[in-house]
This record gives C-alpha cells, structure tokens and sequence, in this order.
C-alpha cells in the first residue's frame, strides 16, 4: 500500500499522551525514572515511501543543442516532469545522548543523535508524453546526524521536534528503447550518494528506568540527483517519507 499523504504527528502524540496518563493512573506501572538525561542506543523497523520527479532538460550538445528541444517536449518550454515512487520497509540502529532542563517550570529536554538504516527501494515512471519514455530510481540506505528539542509533560512520556542532516544512496536513471534519428537510444543515469535535510517529531514512552519504546515521522529531502551523457540531462529531485517505531536502551 502506498503512503501518500503523512500521518498526523498530532494525533500520535495525543494517543501517547492518553497512554501515558493511563501508565501513571495505573498503581501498578513502572516508578518513573523523572529524568531523560543520559545516552542510549537503540533499534527502529518502520516504513518508508520514495518518490522522485525528474525534469526531462534541453539538449547540451549534438545536432538540437541550443535549439532549446528536450526529449520529450517539443521546442519549448515547459518541459516534461516524470515522477516515479515506491515503498520499502526500512530498519536500523540509532546513538543519542539527551539532557533534560527546566525552564520556567516546564521540563525540556535537547539531545542530538546518529542513525543508519537499510531500505530497499526501486521506483519506476513513465512519461505522459511518449509511453516508451520511463525514469527510475533506487535507495539501498540512509543516514542522519540530528537535533531534539522536547517536552516532557510527564516523568515518562516525551514529545519531540527533530532534524538536520541526512545523507543516502539514491541512483536515477532515464532511458527509453526506440532509436531516433541523431541521438539514438536514450540512455541516461548518474546519482550516488546524496546529501539533504531531514525534519520530523514523534512520541516517546520510558517503559522502565532503562529502555524506552518511541514512535516517530522523519521527511527526507535530498539536493537534485542529476544524470548526463551525449548532452542529454536529467535531474531527479528525490525525497523519502518514514514512520518508524523503536526501542533505546539507555546507559
């Protein structure tokens, strides 16, 4: 099933925040450990859904350079976007450390944390134009280096805004199978390892004094992916959607 709208991080954290104050009502849960200062390391396994739009640019070089022709589209601007997606499931391991702090009465807690995950994500499109057209992209992993800013609206519960840095693998191509007069077949690819921004929040609950179990939303956005060969070009504009649930040990 392919995820095409985001999920509603408010309604996550009004769940968690339900389920919270159902642990602190309950005389039998876990004592809280009141505190989240301390660092950690953890697992996720979630979802992720891909998806690219590639501009079909004019031709650089050969018989139609300058002419401002592109493949696809006639002689003229606008020129053709192809987009193609794709869902995975994805999974990794995460490091972090956070400090909690009271500000004015309200308990904050800032942290910074690494991961690396596994996906496996091969997508497709076709251009609208000529159905011999197609563009493709594939992602195999992806990394941050972020921030967390959170509240702690009780001893056990967090709920946090995150982001930075993000980096992947992510490999695009464009090629078609019909020889046309001067430029033959089409054949164009480039990509590798991308850099971009990465933001979300989630919802994490203490579970004991040690391990924590979390919830989170993370949208990736990667500078273009761009393919280029005997003055043909392509550049793909890749982003990445995650829900992703795991479980930190603290140490």
């Amino acid at each position: 099933m392919i995820l095409r709208h985001r999920i509603p991080l408010l309604t996550l954290m009004m769940l968690a925040a339900s389920f919270g104050r159902a642990q602190a009502a309950d005389p039998g849960s876990i004592t809280p450990p009141g505190t989240w200062t301390g660092c950690y390391v953890g697992a996720n396994i979630g979802y992720v859904h891909g998806d690219d739009d590639a501009l079909d640019e004019p031709f650089q070089e050969g018989a139609f350079a300058g002419l401002g022709a592109s493949w696809n589209t006639p002689p003229a601007p606008p020129y053709e976007t192809i987009g193609s997606d794709a869902d995975s499931a994805i999974g990794g391991g995460e490091l972090g450390c956070d400090y909690q702090v009271t500000s004015s009465g309200i308990p904050l807690v800032l942290g910074a944390a690494i991961d690396i995950s596994a996906l496996d994500l091969s997508g497709e499109g076709t251009s609208a134009t000529s159905a011999d057209t197609h563009t493709s992209f594939d992602a195999h992993w992806a990394a941050t280096v972020r921030g967390r800013l959170g509240i702690a609206p009780s001893d056990t519960l967090l709920l946090y805004a995150t982001g930075g840095y993000a980096a992947a693998s992510i490999d695009v191509r464009a090629f078609d199978h019909d020889t046309v007069p001067n430029t033959g077949l089409m054949d164009v690819s480039g990509g590798g390892t991308q850099s971009g921004w990465v933001a979300g929040g989630g919802v994490e609950h203490m579970l004991t004094q040690n391990l924590s179990a979390r919830v989170e939303y993370l949208h990736y956005s990667f500078d273009d992916a761009t393919g280029a060969v005997g003055g043909i070009t392509t550049t793909v504009e890749p982003k990445l959607e995650t829900v992703r649930f795991g479980l930190n040990l603290k140490f």
